[in-house]
């Protein structure tokens, strides 16, 4: 097998796997999404979810 079969096979099996999980149940759930800050997203994340539990606490 060539080089470049071996790179479609890799792909295809991949795109089939991930196929499954397309569709996810975790957004359904959430209290907040962060994305597309770079890094920037790990000093968010922390705390966004520290004003979160602490709403959470008082309610």
């Amino acid at each position: 097998m060539t080089a470049t079969a071996d790179a479609r096979t890799l792909r295809y099996a991949s795109k089939r796997r991930l196929g499954r999980r397309h569709h996810s149940s975790v957004p359904a759930m959430a209290d907040a999404l962060i994305a597309g800050c770079g890094t920037q997203g790990y000093v968010l994340a922390p705390e966004r979810m520290a004003t979160i539990l602490k709403d959470r606490a008082t309610t």
